[in-house]
């Protein structure tokens, strides 16, 4: 059989191949697996979402990535070095979790947590068009977030009735029974006071105080009720992401040339006019640059621009500038780049104007970085001050790997994904929080800060007691103090609740000891608190 081609702009010619999916037959391996999924479904909810912080995520994460590890080693899926990388990250993370409480980075560590879980099955199933992390990254990751989990969604339940199969019919039959059982209680806990209410009165004295007792018991344990039916989904969704990845990984020879085919496809555009866009896109900069030179550079050198905006508007406007040009910028550069007919490693002018213009991004990365930090060293450190640092710093690094790309070949798209995954990690163990309230006590204390910004420490939670400390004992003015005072016995209150919990962290119990040790005096610090 004749297998369709379709030529390339550059001449190579790529199979059009079709797409089969491969049969999900079930094995012992996925009946298994999924009944431990039912577990990871329920400690979801119970121990993970609702809390995000403590033992519990950390524990989670290490249940689920040993489960996933042993799953696919009886399904003889050998994890490659790059694997355990991903893997070493999602478990590094889940430990901060009960390390610190970070607050002002707790949305972007737990949903980095949960991306580091999903990338962590596609690496160690192969799943990546390339088999590696590669420029394929953002396809990848949702090929199997949106398609390859939710596809293999029904396949938990033929994995648990493939597993019943091996069992006498008693056994066979006592999962489905049960099952039935818990509906129908559910069920008849909503259709019960119905027909109560419609009864003459024989009927309820038949079943009313049984439905009474059962009502009363499902007040008391609703919650676990809810948790016990959304680990359903829950648990299904785990198991397509597992199972499902494992099963179609050897189908990825096939998606990975019908993708190269597609993205030949794109290019279409004629090298001239991806030239002339690039070029006058990089002009209008430096005329604007150059006719704006007080305004970009006045940070440089300590000062606003000239004009009445305050040092807060002058950082945010310049870090919410650097932002839209730089998309524009890399959406430019991505965009040309991929729908030119003659590739860039085949045209000097093109590799140019890549450099030309990530050069300019540097430019003004470097000028809103300026600013930002002309900010801080008025006002102190917030993590909405930290956090586009951090994004600025990330993004000269990927500007500059676009600069080497022109020269040497490599995928910008796997550096910048393992460089971020490090920083992401590293920043999650380091306890942000506590960094920033402590930088601003020792500037406040040191009299470079004219003031001490109390609703920082209030952000940090429990990582801003260091800094609250170290400004109780050094301050002489008392209004702080007795703000701090408040401050702090709060902070003991709760490690004291958190204690043996859950989700209790390392934090809180350095907190415990250091409230206890009589580090600060706390029958004065009550005295100061009251009103």
């Amino acid at each position: 059989m004749t297998v369709p081609t379709l030529p390339t702009h550059e001449g190579v010619v790529l199979p059009k191949p079709a797409l089969p999916r491969p049969t999900f037959r079930p094995t012992s391996e996925d009946g298994i697996l999924a009944i431990f999924a039912y577990v990871l479904g329920f400690l979801f909810w119970h121990w993970f979402f609702l809390s995000w912080r403590g033992l519990n995520v950390s524990l989670f994460t290490a249940l689920f990535g040993s489960l996933t590890a042993l799953y696919f080693k009886g399904k003889g899926i050998s994890i490659s070095r790059e694997g355990w990388f991903w893997f070493a990250m999602l478990q590094l993370t889940g430990l901060s979790f009960a390390l610190w409480q970070n607050v002002g980075f707790e949305v972007w560590r737990a949903l980095f947590l949960f991306c580091f879980a999903v990338y962590w099955v596609i690496v160690s199933t192969k799943m990546t068009l390339r088999g590696r992390t590669s420029d394929w990254l953002p396809f990848d990751f949702l090929t199997v977030l949106l398609g390859v989990s939710f596809r293999h969604f029904g396949s938990h339940y033929r994995s648990l009735a493939a597993l019943r199969q091996n069992k006498s019919r008693l056994v066979a039959q006592a999962g489905p029974i049960i099952l039935g059982l818990a509906f129908s209680l559910l069920l008849l806990t909503f259709v019960l006071p119905l027909l109560l209410t419609a009864d003459s009165g024989a009927f309820g004295t038949l079943v009313g105080s049984m439905v009474t007792a059962w009502q009363s018991l499902m007040m008391q344990y609703a919650e676990l009720v809810i948790k016990l039916i959304l680990a359903i989904p829950t648990a299904s969704y785990l198991f397509g992401l597992i199972a499902g990845s494992a099963h179609e990984a050897k189908a990825q020879d096939n998606r990975l040339k019908a993708a190269e085919s597609s993205l030949a496809t794109l290019r279409i555009m004629p090298l001239p006019t991806v030239l002339t866009v690039m070029s006058v896109l990089s002009a209008v900069y430096l005329a604007f640059i150059f006719s704006q030179t007080t305004y970009f550079f006045s940070a440089f050198f300590g000062e606003r621009a000239i004009g009445t905006m305050t040092y807060a508007e002058f950082a945010r406007r310049g870090f919410f500038e650097l932002v839209t040009i730089a998309v524009i910028n890399l959406s430019v550069m991505g965009f040309g780049n991929l729908s030119s007919n003659i590739l860039r490693t085949k045209s000097r002018a093109l590799q140019s104007l890549n450099i030309l213009l990530s050069a300019l991004t540097i430019l003004l990365i470097a000028t809103a970085f300026s600013k930002m930090m002309l900010y801080v060293e008025n006002f102190g450190l917030t993590m909405p001050r930290l956090l586009p640092l951090i994004f600025m710093v990330l993004l000269s690094v990927i500007c500059f790997a676009i600069i080497a790309l022109q020269k040497w070949q490599f995928s910008i798209m796997r550096l910048t994904a393992i460089l971020g995954a490090l920083l992401l990690t590293l920043f999650s163990l380091v306890n942000l929080d506590g960094f920033v309230a402590n930088y601003n006590a020792q500037r406040y204390i040191a009299g470079t800060l004219h003031s001490f910004d109390l609703v920082t420490v209030l952000r940090a939670g429990p990582a801003g007691v260091n800094a609250a400390l170290l400004v109780y004992r050094e301050t002489t003015d008392q209004s702080l103090q007795r703000d701090l005072a408040t401050y702090l016995n709060h902070e003991y209150g709760n490690a004291l609740y958190t204690a043996g919990k859950f989700t209790d962290t390392l934090e809180n119990a350095l907190n415990r000891r250091r409230l206890a040790r009589g580090e600060w005096d706390r029958s004065r610090a009550r005295g100061l608190a009251a009103p």
